[in-house]
């Protein structure tokens, strides 16, 4: 499926409070281990609540898949800002 329900407590049976889709971030708050398995605490937006592990991507994994879902953004708080060829002062000025 496209989406992994996020439940109240760390259990199937407990309510669903929300959903979180593939390719979407949240940050762990806890670990819980439990007799069928590992599950996260975890915050996504508005939501709080457990999603099995199982589901859920860390470390180098979930690098990875954010180098190749994600998307870099920025705020700039000056009239102009010099975008580089290379990461260096030095660098030729594509664009201002």
């Amino acid at each position: 499926e496209n989406y992994v329900n996020i439940r109240q407590d760390a259990t199937t049976d407990a309510e669903v409070l929300g959903k979180i889709y593939n390719n979407a971030a949240a940050t762990i708050l806890e670990t819980v281990e439990k007799d069928d398995g590992t599950w996260y605490k975890v915050k996504s937006g508005s939501v709080e609540g457990f999603i099995k592990a199982e589901y859920f991507a860390t470390g180098e994994e979930a690098e990875a898949l954010a180098k190749e879902v994600g998307r870099v953004s920025g705020t700039v708080t000056t009239e102009t800002l010099r975008l580089r060829e290379e990461p260096s002062l030095d660098s030729t000025t594509l664009t201002l």
